[in-house]
């Protein structure tokens, strides 16, 4: 919307990832139908009729704290970009990668895929971890911030297939 002031500590970073996912991806030549920025929950596929209708990569805000020392979140209390001490504010956020896709026998939830059809969809589920990570690591150089990984959880109902990275990335005041 015109006029309204976005945020400057998550917003840029969310941006600078999803970028480098579309890059990646097109690089790794991992093949996906959307890549968005998601906001409040963690996507679920769309299936309709047994049939798995779109894939997708996301990037969602998952907590942002005061810190006193990254990545311990910490309620420190701000004003006017200070602590009380007089320190730049500083702020641990934490962001959630992640992507799912359908798997290939999602036409069909009673079929009983065979062990090079799970081989196969484990490669891809793990091609789409590595290229997530490297996308993160190239926005959070790019955007100049302190980084952690957290933990990657993989994603599997069946009928879809995928994981999440959770990161946290530090933001000092006037950075």
């Amino acid at each position: 919307m015109p006029g309204m002031k976005l945020d400057t500590i998550a917003w840029p970073v969310v941006r600078a990832v999803l970028e480098e996912i579309g890059k990646g991806f097109q690089r790794d030549g991992i093949d996906i139908d959307r890549i968005v920025p998601q906001w409040a929950e963690t996507p679920t596929l769309d299936v309709s009729d047994g049939a798995c209708a779109t894939e997708q990569a996301w990037v969602r805000l998952v907590t942002q704290s005061p810190s006193l020392q990254f990545p311990a979140p910490q309620g420190a209390p701000v004003w006017g970009g200070r602590t009380a001490s007089g320190s730049p504010a500083r702020y641990a956020t934490t962001i959630e990668v992640g992507v799912v896709h359908c798997t290939g026998w999602a036409v069909d939830e009673n079929f009983i895929p065979s062990t090079e059809e799970y081989m196969a969809d484990a490669e891809r589920a793990m091609a789409e971890m590595a290229s997530l990570r490297q996308a993160i690591c190239r926005a959070m150089i790019a955007q100049r911030r302190e980084y952690q990984f957290v933990s990657f959880s993989p994603l599997n109902d069946g009928l879809s297939s995928g994981g999440m990275w959770q990161v946290s990335f530090d933001w000092v005041g006037g950075s």
